[in-house]
């Protein structure tokens, strides 16, 4: 009798079971289309961020406008008439030449655009001195205000 031990398995067989064993498996947990859903998901949420940063929101500042006679001033344009809008200082930055701003009055909304816009914030007696208000439409100025000029139409 051969006294050599025999395997029953042929060895190539047991060596590619051992090469089976040694390699790493991650385990699914979910199922290949889940997986690209969640990841066309994660895209068109990044494209939606990317595009709400660069789109432009409006900014609205309310404030109060008076019409004035503006034949004196005729350095920005040559109407005789024009619209002061008073709106509070924190709003200056937001304020550009060539905005719309909507004037709403107990009949209709007009809309003009802004010509001219002060540099400086100015305080209630100066717009008082400045454009000659009368003292109803000073009472409504209380605060600093940004000044912006644009044509009545």
């Amino acid at each position: 009798m051969n006294n050599t031990k025999r395997s029953i398995f042929r060895s190539d067989a047991v060596r590619r079971y051992i090469q089976g064993k040694e390699k790493s498996v991650l385990p699914r947990f979910i199922s290949p289309r889940t997986f690209i859903c969640l990841w066309f998901l994660l895209g068109l949420l990044m494209f939606s961020g990317f595009f709400a940063w660069f789109v432009k929101i409006p900014v609205y500042a309310s404030g109060s406008a008076v019409v004035v006679d503006w034949s004196n001033n005729s350095q920005y344009f040559q109407d005789d008439v024009a619209v002061v809008a008073f709106v509070p200082a924190e709003n200056l930055s937001h304020l550009n030449v060539g905005q719309t701003m909507f004037l709403n009055t107990t009949r209709e909304r007009l809309r003009s655009s802004i010509i001219v816009i002060e540099p400086k914030i100015i305080n209630p007696a100066t717009a008082q001195n400045r454009f000659a208000l009368t003292s109803g439409a000073a009472a409504v100025i209380t605060q600093p205000v940004a000044v912006s000029i644009g044509r009545f139409k």
